[in-house]
């Protein structure tokens, strides 16, 4: 083993941070949402505009970061033994993660109103219908299969993707289980992201975080969002909006590039990015509280809702991640990645496609 060069600890720190900006829009994002599905009609049409704006971007960018971790899996070990660390890391967490969600909400179901209860043929029928947030987990087992079937081709991996997207857009009918339309929708920023990591190219380019470019990409993506709703676009993920989600992607990107050089900024959101699967996972139970106890406050606006509801589902969720590696729960939980009965768990799950 060789020490990492001063390049690769400088990109994969940038790797980190854009993996923690990610993180944080979509725990905004599900604020946002919470708020929108509380007061409903035309008071939060400028919510619901931030809210298409967020989904155009965050979960593509973890799809592009997976498929690039994806394909540097693939090229030091086989294919069998690449889809064998695939179950403790993905298969493991989506079906325990279903019961837990499951056995919370009976739990927390005597106590307060849940506003998308989930019940016991919820949990049988994970197989073709997901349990909540969930549907990453889903999708990127399925993406992953493609990707080790493709694993020499990436061009045609790529290509493809795009042509079944199109294809499935542009075709009267519509797939009997509605996660197989999904896992086509972000295919395409897998597959971006594995082309990436096959020519050997940066997952991010250092221009994107130069001023200049960063406020171009700015004013295109406000640009892009505002035409898209005015189209009448719904779906924020799909063929219509690839051009928006690659711009927004790569806003993102130069953001984290830019905020690299911030030091201590970057080192609090790459520690954020590093344990953004468990932030995923936790966040869920942990944001459910905000309200509640915001509600005990006699605290009830839309901005307390969605700033007391980021802080509590980030660091929320944070706290309730150290708090079970101390309990040595954290790997059995599978917040930590790998093998979960291990002595000793690392501080954090792999990136979504990333092997250790």
């Amino acid at each position: 083993m060789t020490a990492a060069q001063p390049q690769d600890r400088e990109r994969n720190v940038s790797t980190d941070v854009l993996r923690g900006l990610a993180i944080v829009l979509v725990v905004f994002g599900h604020a946002c949402r919470g708020v929108i599905e509380k007061a409903g009609g035309a008071s939060v049409d400028g919510l619901s505009n931030l809210d298409f704006a967020l989904y155009t971007t965050h979960m593509p960018a973890f799809f592009v970061i997976a498929g690039y971790y994806t394909e540097r899996s693939l090229r030091s070990r086989s294919a069998p033994a690449y889809l064998a660390t695939r179950f403790w890391d993905v298969v493991y967490p989506y079906v325990l993660w279903s019961i837990l969600y499951w056995i919370i909400h009976l739990i927390m179901g005597r106590f307060t109103h849940i506003n998308h209860p989930i019940t016991a043929s919820d949990v049988l029928n994970i197989w073709w219908d997901p349990i909540h947030v969930l549907w990453f987990l889903y999708a990127l087992m399925a993406i992953q299969i493609v990707a080790v079937s493709l694993r020499r081709r990436p061009a045609l991996f790529l290509g493809g993707s795009f042509v079944v997207l199109a294809a499935m857009t542009l075709s009267p009918y519509r797939p009997v289980a509605e996660i197989v339309a999904v896992i086509v929708r972000f295919c395409p920023f897998f597959a971006v992201g594995y082309w990436l990591s096959s020519r050997k190219a940066p997952l991010i380019y250092p221009v994107l975080g130069s001023p200049l470019v960063l406020a171009l990409l700015t004013g295109l993506f406000a640009v892009g969002c505002w035409l898209a709703l005015r189209s009448g676009i719904e779906a924020p993920v799909g063929l219509y909006t690839l051009p928006l989600s690659a711009l927004g992607v790569a806003l993102l990107m130069g953001l984290a590039q830019a905020i690299t050089a911030l030091r201590p900024v970057a080192r609090h959101l790459a520690w954020i990015g590093v344990s953004s699967m468990a932030i995923y996972l936790l966040h869920v139970v942990v944001l459910a509280l905000a309200p509640r106890a915001l509600a005990l406050l006699g605290l009830s606006s839309a901005p307390a809702l969605i700033a007391v509801g980021l802080l509590v589902g980030v660091y929320g969720s944070l706290a309730a991640f150290e708090i079970l590696k101390r309990l040595r729960l954290a790997g059995l939980m599978a917040l930590t990645g790998g093998w979960p009965f291990a002595a000793k768990q690392g501080s954090m799950a792999p990136a979504p496609g990333e092997v250790r």
